[in-house]
């Protein structure tokens, strides 16, 4: 169940619950409490930070990093036989950091976001590794994991708690 857009002639998926009816590449949702797009992504949070109040979620929709996420979904489904996409967080400490994900997507050194992650084959790394090893596409070691290419992950929400 997927939204489409076409571009040039190539068809695009996207999430279901995107609204394609404005043309804008970027637009964020504040998402109302009682959909359960807003309870999905409030139990992943609550599951990892549940001393936290959620003030507010955002959903965020690129059109344009989103497309070059979904091509690298569909590479690893290719090489893997299977989806490798994992909710995880990514957080910061910058106050602008999140604005700059919002715009830029990731490039490793912003966000305060629920992100899709193709984790792919994961091996362990170290806080040298600047280029994953050969054969895998991530390194981690318990609940934290390292891409190295920045449309492996999509920050499709903005989540503001106090």
């Amino acid at each position: 169940n997927a939204l489409h857009d076409e571009v040039f002639g190539i068809t695009y998926s996207f999430p279901k619950h995107w609204d394609l009816s404005l043309l804008n590449n970027l637009t964020r949702y504040i998402l109302d409490v009682e959909t359960e797009e807003y309870k999905f992504v409030a139990n992943k949070f609550y599951k990892t930070l549940s001393s936290n109040q959620i003030v507010q979620i955002e959903r965020i929709q690129n059109r344009r990093w989103y497309r070059q996420y979904d091509a690298h979904k569909e590479d690893f489904i290719e090489r893997y036989g299977q989806s490798t996409e994992r909710w995880l967080f990514h957080g910061c400490r910058k106050s602008n950091s999140a604005e700059a994900i919002i715009r830029d997507c990731f490039n490793r050194s912003h966000a305060v976001n629920c992100a899709r992650v193709l984790v792919g084959r994961t091996t362990t790394g170290s806080s040298s590794t600047r280029v994953c090893p050969s054969g895998f596409d991530t390194t981690g070691g318990g609940n934290v994991f390292v891409t190295y290419h920045d449309a492996q992950a999509y920050g499709e929400y903005l989540i503001v708690y106090k």
